[in-house]
């Protein structure tokens, strides 16, 4: 097989073909003449297919390496979200309490809204940083 020819099904059949080793031979038992088959397999395609199993083998380890690593990802990823709505509840109430104290003045008070502006600034900030595409 080779040459310039395109795989034509007649090719595919002579490749399966060219796998097998079959003999048909015909066998006496018991007095009645029966048909005793004989299917080997060629060593060189079994070399082939012990080389696309170990491939395919490669490939789910791989697949389960990723997959493991992405459920890594998720459940920290959860646990990023559950810390930032927590920080954002802490912050907020820090804020109010902030702003319920009695006799701040206002010079004091514009430095706690400067505050509170970075701290809104710098969500803007990390809110656009994950938004930004990933250099490879």
């Amino acid at each position: 097989m080779g040459g310039s020819r395109g795989n034509t099904s007649e090719d595919l059949n002579q490749m399966v073909i060219d796998c097998f080793d079959i003999t048909n031979k015909k066998i006496d038992l018991m007095g009645g003449t029966h048909q005793n088959i004989v299917i080997s397999f060629d060593p060189v395609m079994l070399g082939r297919i012990d080389r696309v199993i170990d491939l395919l083998t490669q490939a789910i380890n791989k697949e389960n390496i990723i997959m493991a690593t992405l459920d890594d990802i998720i459940a920290k990823v959860s646990q990023e979200t559950t810390d930032i709505g927590s920080l954002q509840v802490f912050v907020q109430g820090l804020e109010d309490q902030i702003k319920a104290l009695p006799g701040i003045t206002p010079a004091q008070q514009a430095q706690i809204d400067v505050i509170f502006a970075d701290v809104d600034k710098n969500d803007v900030a990390i809110v656009n940083a994950m938004k930004a595409p990933a250099t490879p």
